[in-house]
């Protein structure tokens, strides 16, 4: 990868995770060399496990916050209702915050939620770094991954949520008790994060 790193390395690292990344910054180095040292040799398993462990923090959450910070991305509220499908079929409560460009402070007003779900275009989730919000901040395609019965992670990655539109989600049969599943079995879950 040629240039500083930042968002779009993020991006590029996650969405193609069976590869290593040599980073070659043209501006460092002596009289701008491009000097490509040890250190720039960058992982993007550490990154991958960071978004499982989010993954797994929104698994164990009672209310989940849809983050909206487009709408000017198509398909955006088509996504948002699908958001709310999926968290109330988990038997959890969504909550839809529309809140223009986002930031560690203005995510912070909403304490209440346990995780929040990021509904934005492609560039914004991938500029963010969810280490710098309270709150586990995950992409649409996360959320399903963590809250949908029969969904697995396959190894792709994807920070745009149009394609998951795409996708149907597996039938749920709802229970009277508001949880889905056919015997008392597939209801037992062990936390990742809390034991």
């Amino acid at each position: 990868y040629i240039g500083d790193e930042g968002a779009e390395l993020t991006r590029l690292m996650l969405e193609n995770v069976c590869y290593r990344f040599l980073v070659f910054n043209p501006k460092v180095g002596s009289e701008g060399g491009g000097i490509v040292s040890e250190d720039s040799l960058v992982d993007s398993a550490r990154a991958l496990k960071r978004r499982y462990f989010l993954m797994m923090k929104a698994k164990d959450a009672e209310r989940i916050g849809i983050v909206v910070a487009t709408t000017a991305v198509e398909g955006y509220s088509a996504m948002v209702q699908r958001l709310k499908t999926v968290i109330r079929t988990a038997g959890k409560r969504p909550y839809v915050f529309y809140v223009g460009k986002i930031n560690p402070a203005k995510l912070a007003n909403f304490a209440e939620m346990d995780a929040l779900v990021l509904v934005a275009s492609p560039e914004t989730c991938a500029a963010v770094d969810a280490a710098d919000y309270w709150k586990p901040l995950i992409t649409p395609m996360e959320c399903e991954v963590a809250l949908v019965k029969g969904r697995s992670w396959t190894g792709h990655y994807d920070f745009d949520f149009r394609p998951l539109l795409a996708t149907p989600l597996p039938e749920a049969r709802v229970r009277p008790g508001g949880s889905e599943g056919d015997s008392d079995d597939e209801d037992i879950t062990q936390s990742l994060t809390s034991g």
